[in-house]
């Protein structure tokens, strides 16, 4: 896991730095979609966990240690997925918010890209994509592996 943060950090940085060299603007209407968006996301991992409480595969997780940390379950290793993602998109969302009051209360109505206070956007964004697609592709084989086992 501190690999992948590693690497995260790095591809920020660079994608980051590429935007910040174009007069890029964030705009309020922009930052309202990114906030509904991150509130539908917000919605889907409470939803997918409320599927997991009554999977009987999830249950069997409490069973497994996970192979790459021996001193937890999976279904602890799950959990702490999703914790993250939720901190994640609870952060976000908290940012953009403040990001969106910072814009309304300027002249303008945008912030440009490469000031400061919006310098986080691009990786949070990109933080937010990977958790949903990871927390998506957990849902989907959890939801496999429950109709596999109520098959046999």
């Amino acid at each position: 896991m501190k690999k992948f943060f590693f690497v995260f950090a790095i591809i920020s940085f660079c994608v980051t730095q590429h935007f910040l060299l174009a007069p890029f603007q964030i705009e309020s209407d922009l930052v309202t979609n990114i906030i509904t968006f991150l509130s539908v996301v917000f919605g889907f991992y409470i939803t997918s966990l409320s599927i997991f409480v009554t999977s009987q595969y999830v249950s069997n997780l409490y069973n497994i240690t996970d192979k790459e940390n021996k001193t937890v379950t999976l279904l602890h290793t799950l959990i702490n997925n999703y914790k993250t993602g939720l901190i994640v998109i609870l952060v976000s969302i908290i940012y953009f918010l403040a990001l969106n009051l910072l814009i309304n209360q300027t002249d303008g109505s945008y912030i440009l890209l490469g000031d400061i206070k919006a310098i986080p956007v691009l990786a949070l964004m990109m933080f937010n994509f990977y958790y949903s697609y990871k927390m998506l592709s957990d849902l989907a084989n959890i939801i496999l592996q429950e109709a596999k086992s109520k098959t046999r």
